[in-house]
């Protein structure tokens, strides 16, 4: 076999072995839940809490979507009100978040279109019968998605959920869910969040896609080489 040509798949080598390490980084691993928030501050490193305490209580603080501590509040309802409830006694009264005029779902992003390794929150569930239920879906950066039900009961209570995702999570919706024909708004207290960054991971595909390019530029470089080095002959 000829040094080119040896040479030529050592690269070849190199490069999938390269690609298939960056691959595993990018995906981190699965989401996490946490349903106690003891476990949940154990386990990761929050950076503040939005309480919403420091608002007066029973007022309107912007239409559509708002942005407190790092974290955008976006209801898929553009005319929905955002507005600071001291109706239900909540972990950090007086204050809990709730859109007084639409029940719709409602989408948390993170500044400058960044993500965070962690979130958590008190939801406020309103009770009732038939019973209400609301759908989480969390995205993480990598592609990750996962889905849970909340159902609080015939009693209003309050119910902790945390996530966090090694790689970063980018958005967290939480959506009233229809049932006996009756829907149930909710509210929400005690947001917790780790760091935002902006530097997102490149995602295996995306990966993949930046190896196969380097190869080929590579394996063609090395091969115009060679037909113009040809090679010595063999002692």
């Amino acid at each position: 076999m000829g040094r080119c040509t040896r040479t030529y798949l050592w690269m070849v080598a190199w490069c999938l072995l390269l690609e298939g390490l960056w691959g595993s980084i990018a995906h981190a691993g699965p989401i996490l839940t946490f349903a106690d928030p003891q476990t949940f501050f154990s386990a990761v490193q929050v950076v503040t809490t939005e309480t919403f305490d420091e608002f007066r209580s029973n007022t309107n603080i912007g239409v559509g979507s708002v942005t407190l501590d790092g974290i955008t509040y976006t209801s898929s309802n553009p005319s929905a009100i955002w507005f600071v409830s001291d109706t239900f006694v909540t972990p950090s009264p007086p204050n809990s978040l709730v859109t007084s005029n639409a029940i719709a779902p409602v989408t948390l992003t993170f500044e400058g279109e960044g993500f965070t390794d962690a979130i958590g929150f008190f939801l406020v569930g309103v009770g009732g019968i038939p019973s209400a239920s609301y759908r989480v879906d969390v995205v993480a950066v990598d592609g990750e998605r996962l889905d849970q039900m909340i159902s609080p009961g015939v009693i209003t209570t309050n119910i902790f959920r945390g996530f966090a995702a090694e790689g970063g999570i980018l958005s967290l919706t939480i959506s009233p869910v229809e049932v006996g024909g009756s829907i149930a708004n909710f509210h929400l207290d005690s947001v917790s969040h780790g760091a935002i960054s902006t530097n997102v991971v490149p995602e295996p595909s995306t990966l993949s896609m930046a190896g196969a390019g380097v190869l080929i530029s590579l394996g063609y470089a090395w091969r115009r080489r060679c037909r113009l080095s040809p090679e010595a002959p063999s002692a």
